[in-house]
């Protein structure tokens, strides 16, 4: 702080000590950049022609100067200039103020004020920026006998402060529209000073877009309805996940608040389920993967079958039904985001999107069986119950009672459209100017069905589609609709950035 007083008290009391030998001294060490000529076509003044252009050419003058050194930087590039620091202050006449136009919301400070908020802030840049449309809007004399002037011209700046006055650049710049107002002694026009610059910032809004791109992972649940009659008990089923996807957000308006986002992704599911199946256990049964009932015909033409099922799965939680089934899933989520965070290096987002999609590939898996049957001997059946004894139940079976378990390697499910609605937070952090990391959630609640629902609906018939390995959750549930959430990390980067 004390190095920051010492430093503003240089620049403006020294030029006052050392008016005449400073002004020439730093002038003579600067390039003067010449500005558009100043219009003054639709200007009537009462002032003689001669003066008139007199004046005009000293205005022209100081506003070359003006362009010259309120960059503050040096010739070479190596930073801030003390000397356009202080060619800068003789400009303007002891408490004249000056736009602030460095910020998002310009006010009018001092115009050593706005010198030093260039040293404090922008010590390495300097500010960059460009005049056009130079127009002369008023010209005569005051009550003072002195000539005054009022110039309009826009400002194209391409360096600005933020909120926590960190340097930003914009390639497309932001127009201000300004008034610097001069007051030029009679008696010699060469101490013409300015007296005032007043403005308005219109900043030009770049089309502003955000691409993210990332790798995701995560676990849920399926909720599941069985269909009627089928034996079936509503199944535990959790789902893992793991892919990719990426989304575009488009801003709708100047403020970059809120966007509409669209994206696409693919991931790979890999589904768990576990099921009770209900069956009373004492009815004829089905070899698994066989529609024909279990009779003595099935028997006998049948040798090396050695293991009956009645419908049941035990029901011991311990030995449930398991199957595993592996597929894709491809998603276009479209919908809304909006901006909670823009801090000059993080940004913070919530997406809320509408996620079509469409499962594919869904045709490998495993399949295990907790069964309880009936086994017949394989080398003497003589003693096996016959057809009608099977049929009437009259005999007594405990002596072939049998547990088993059958595994299954392959399952397919038919490919199927399903849509649910997701609500994603984001975090970003700036890696550069437009590019940086993301971080984010996914919570995933779905509002139809993963499979298609294509029951058989008959608990007899239990496994009579099993040869073709139809998933049994497409086969016998009515509504398996999941709910996930996902962790993802990935990169993204901002196109029109421009602050």
């Amino acid at each position: 702080m004390k190095q920051y007083l010492i430093k503003r008290w240089v620049r403006v009391l020294l030029p006052i000590v050392l008016v005449g030998f400073i002004q020439t001294r730093n002038i003579a060490q600067i390039e003067i950049t010449k500005t558009p000529t100043i219009n003054t076509e639709f200007i009537s003044a009462d002032i003689d022609e001669a003066t008139k252009m007199e004046l005009i050419k000293v205005i022209q003058k100081k506003i070359n100067i003006y362009a010259s050194v309120a960059d503050f930087v040096k010739m070479n590039g190596g930073g801030i200039s003390p000397d356009k620091s202080i060619a800068f202050g003789e400009l303007f006449t002891s408490g004249a103020e000056v736009i602030n136009d460095l910020v998002k919301k310009p006010e009018m400070i001092h115009n050593a004020d706005y010198s030093d908020n260039v040293f404090e802030y922008l010590s390495s840049t300097g500010v960059k920026f460009d005049l056009d449309n130079i127009i002369l809007d008023q010209l005569g004399i005051n009550a003072s006998g002195n000539y005054f002037a009022a110039i309009e011209m826009d400002k194209i700046m391409f360096t600005s402060l933020d909120d926590q006055n960190n340097g930003r650049y914009n390639s497309k710049g932001k127009r201000v529209n300004m008034k610097m107002q001069f007051e030029i002694p009679a008696y010699d026009f060469g101490l013409a000073k300015i007296t005032r610059i007043s403005g308005e910032i219109n900043e030009v809004r770049l089309k502003y877009s955000v691409l993210s791109a990332w790798l995701r992972g995560g676990y849920g649940l399926v909720n599941n309805k069985v269909g009627v009659n089928t034996g079936f008990e509503e199944a535990t089923i959790n789902q893992f996940n793991y892919g990719f996807g990426v989304l575009y957000r488009f801003s709708l308006n100047n403020k970059r608040k809120l966007f509409i986002a669209g994206g696409f992704g693919i991931d790979y599911h890999t589904v768990n389920a576990s099921y009770n199946f209900n069956g009373s256990g004492d009815e004829i049964g089905h070899l698994l993967g066989v529609s024909e009932p279990v009779d003595q015909s099935f028997i006998n033409n049948n040798e090396k079958q050695n293991v009956v099922i009645t419908s049941k799965f035990i029901p011991n939680s311990s030995d449930e039904g398991k199957e595993q089934i592996n597929g894709f899933r491809a998603s276009v989520p479209i919908g809304i985001s909006y901006k909670l965070v823009n801090n000059i290096n993080t940004n913070m987002y919530l997406d809320l999107l509408l996620v079509p999609a469409f499962t594919f590939g869904f045709n490998t898996g495993s399949r295990e069986l907790n069964l309880e049957g009936i086994k017949r001997p394989i080398e003497d059946t003589s003693y096996f119950p016959s057809e009608e004894e099977l049929l009437n139940n009259e005999v007594e079976l405990a002596a072939y009672q049998t547990e088993t378990q059958l595994t299954q390697t392959v399952n397919k499910a038919s490919s199927n459209f399903s849509y649910g609605i997701m609500l994603s937070p984001v975090y970003q952090y700036d890696l550069n100017t437009n590019f940086g990391l993301e971080f984010g959630a996914d919570v995933f609640l779905g509002l139809s069905s993963l499979f298609q629902e294509d029951q058989i609906g008959n608990s007899e018939a239990f496994g009579a589609r099993t040869d073709e390995q139809i998933t049994i959750l497409q086969d016998y549930y009515t509504s398996t609709v999941p709910w996930y959430i996902n962790l993802k990390a990935g990169v993204y980067y901002e196109f029109g950035k421009g602050r």
